[in-house]
C-alpha cells in the first residue's frame, strides 16, 4: 500500500518498528519480519488502541492517518 510509511530503528540488541497510514482509509500493513520477530513485537503507542493481532502476526491494522510503534527487546540479555 502505497500510503504505508514503515520504519525501523534498531541499537543496543533492541528494535522499534514504527507504521504510519498516510492516507484517508483504513487499512492493514504487511511488515517484512521474520515470524518470530513479529509475535515478540510489545504494542508501545498509537493513534488508539488496537485489538491483538488475530491472524497472521506480520499484518497490522491501521485507522485513516494511524500510527502505531512496537518494541522488540534484545535477545539473549
Amino acid at each position: 500500500n502505497p500510503a504505508i510509511f514503515a520504519h525501523r530503528a534498531t541499537a543496543d540488541g533492541n528494535t522499534t518498528v514504527i507504521l504510519h497510514n498516510l492516507g484517508e482509509r483504513p487499512c492493514c500493513a504487511r511488515v517484512a519480519l521474520k515470524e518470530d520477530e513479529a509475535g515478540n513485537l510489545t504494542d508501545l503507542f498509537g493513534n488508539k488502541v488496537y485489538e491483538p493481532n488475530a491472524g497472521e502476526a506480520r499484518l497490522f491494522a491501521l485507522d485513516g492517518y494511524g500510527y502505531r510503534w512496537f518494541r522488540r527487546d534484545g535477545m539473549g540479555r
